[in-house]
This record gives structure tokens, sequence and C-alpha cells, in this order.
């Protein structure tokens, strides 16, 4: 059986570059400020966040980037996110600095992003 080690949101911001933590720290800020009343956690090694107990994004951490990936992105209308992302339903913005993070964007498909349902 093998051992699983649960980790933290330090732990996961402490192995990528200092380039690669502000933008997870931008966009953790900035979920905050669009979703106050998210739930945020460490999943599968990414920060999850949920709203009564159904996760719509996630922060990914990359060689090179930062992902933010939302659960029903294919429901979102946003032309960063067509064709980015996994299975049926999952898309992403993949972002390299944090001049790159539009706010006003991602707060308003993150607002979008809690009200569907995949």
């Amino acid at each position: 059986m093998t051992k699983y080690k649960r980790k933290n949101i330090e732990e996961i911001l402490s192995k990528v570059s200092p380039e690669q933590k502000q933008v997870a720290q931008k966009l953790r800020s900035t979920v905050k400020i669009a979703v106050p009343d998210a739930i945020e956690a460490v999943r599968q090694g990414k920060i999850a966040y949920s709203i009564e107990g159904k996760d719509f994004a996630w922060i990914t951490t990359a060689e090179s980037h930062v992902d933010l990936e939302f659960m029903c992105g294919t429901r979102l209308s946003s032309e960063r996110l067509k064709g980015r992302g996994q299975g049926l339903e999952r898309r992403h913005i993949e972002i390299k600095t944090v001049d790159a993070v539009n706010e006003a964007e991602i707060i308003e498909l993150l607002k979008k992003a809690t009200e569907l349902t995949c």
C-alpha cells in the first residue's frame, strides 16, 4: 500500500518559481474577491475552490506557467478558454506572468462558474 502525503498550499507554492508563485497568489486573491464564500482546499495536488461541496475552479502549476482551470469551462464564454482543457467539460486559462492576470475577466468567469453544473 502506498502512503499518501497530504499537501498544503504553502508546500505546493514552495516548489514553483517566484513568478509562478506571484501568479498563483494573485489568482487566489482574485478568487476570494469574486467568490468570498468559496472554500479553498488542496485536492489532487491542486488548489481547489468549491461552493456547497462542488468544485468550480482549480489553480494548477506547470513547469513554466500556472493554469486557472474551470470544471464546467466548456459552458463559459471566453476566447482564452477555447480549446484549452481536458475531458469533456474542463477548460483552463494558461498564465505565465502576474501582469497577464486579467482580473475583471477572471472575476466574471469565476462568478459564472459557481452557477454551473456539469
